[in-house]
């Protein structure tokens, strides 16, 4: 068989975009669904086995090549066995430490690209309590200060594979962009759990960054992606020198918890460490909320899906009415699901250009 079933391509559609979006070609994942038989919606405990199985034999060929190329070949190669290896393991939740062994290949390929990196990127490590968070700087240019985004993943993502594809849009753009880890994410997830108090996390990536010889410390904006867009308007409230704010699928509020679809719930309890669904439900309703936080008072650009089942579109209303209508911009795509995938074409090179107007001299 050299082709995606019908029944492969329906059940798999979701993802597909997301996919194809992090750097993985439409013939490599051509090749990967020809080892995986089961089905995710009839057998879900069978396939998503066969699914890691699959993509890590696929990232594992990829570094195999890649140590035998040069240079920028090399890069290429190794940008994309990160994301191989990132779609091993970010639905895979049945040996977590099989997860993290695999998330770990993530980074290592990542890091291997850097010397040869597509954009000059810089590793940083910052210190927050006890933790290390890692984290890395791309530079839009490093002759003088440039503007910078701070970019907040949600449950799920890689900073070295979704984030990394957002960033390319702000790096055109001419804004540096800064993306990490903090507890509970990426290198750390499964270590400790998320702080409900993102903000203190945010605090010393914002300090450590207004103090970089590289960034102009005046003209910094943040953009988070699905649950890391809530923690962007959460941040962005206790931080007044934000000048602009992305949230990108994020919710105000996150009382719909129960209502949520099972793999989602899976995500908050893995990464909050809730023992179970009764107990991640209490910390969502009394917790994970804007009400009664501080206001933006930088201007914010809303980008959600009509169709959001994970995170309903009567967010938007609520985040308008906390921050104020005239302070809200809005890009709203019909008959789009979460992070509305179909339409990164569309919306991101918006989005990077809203935020330049705000924050490039």
């Amino acid at each position: 068989m050299s082709m995606m079933t019908p029944q492969q391509f329906s059940e798999l559609y979701y993802f597909l975009p997301r996919i194809m979006f992090g750097g993985t070609e439409w013939g490599e994942i051509i090749d990967v669904s020809k080892k995986i038989t089961a089905s995710p919606s009839k057998d879900a405990e069978k396939f998503w086995p066969q699914w890691f199985d699959a993509w890590n034999t696929h990232g594992n060929e990829l570094v195999s090549v890649a140590r035998e190329c040069h240079h920028k070949t090399a890069a290429e190669l190794y940008l994309k066995a990160a994301a191989a290896y990132h779609w091993a393991e970010f639905m895979f939740f049945a040996d977590p430490a099989k997860k993290e062994q695999v998330r770990a290949k993530v980074t290592d390929s990542f890091l291997h690209a850097l010397p040869n990196h597509p954009y000059p990127c810089e590793r940083l490590e910052l210190r927050y309590s006890q933790q290390v968070l890692p984290g890395y700087l791309l530079h839009a240019k490093k002759d003088q200060p440039s503007p910078c985004v701070i970019l907040l993943n949600g449950l799920d993502s890689a900073k070295e594979v979704e984030l990394y594809a957002f960033c390319k849009h702000f790096l055109r753009e001419g804004i540096s962009c800064f993306i990490f880890d903090g507890p509970g994410q990426g290198e750390l997830l499964g270590q400790t759990a998320m702080p409900i108090e993102f903000e203190n996390v945010f605090g010393t990536v914002f300090d450590t960054l207004r103090q970089h010889q590289a960034i102009d410390r005046n003209r910094l904006g943040v953009f988070g992606v699905s649950f890391g867009g809530y923690l962007a308007l959460r941040c962005a409230s206790h931080f007044p020198e934000i000048k602009a704010a992305i949230n990108l699928s994020g919710a105000f509020d996150i009382s719909n918890y129960l209502d949520i679809n099972p793999r989602v719930r899976h995500d908050f309890r893995y990464v909050f460490h809730a023992a179970d669904d009764q107990e991640m439900a209490r910390i969502a309703a009394d917790k994970l909320t804007l009400e009664g936080k501080t206001n933006p008072n930088c201007p914010v650009l809303c980008i959600h899906g009509e169709n959001d089942a994970v995170f309903p579109m009567k967010n938007c209303q609520l985040i308008k009415d906390w921050i104020g209508e005239s302070n809200v911009s809005m890009l709203e795509y019909p008959q789009e699901a979460h992070v509305c995938q179909h339409y990164f074409h569309d919306y991101l090179p918006k989005a990077a250009n809203w935020l330049a107007k705000l924050i490039c001299p």
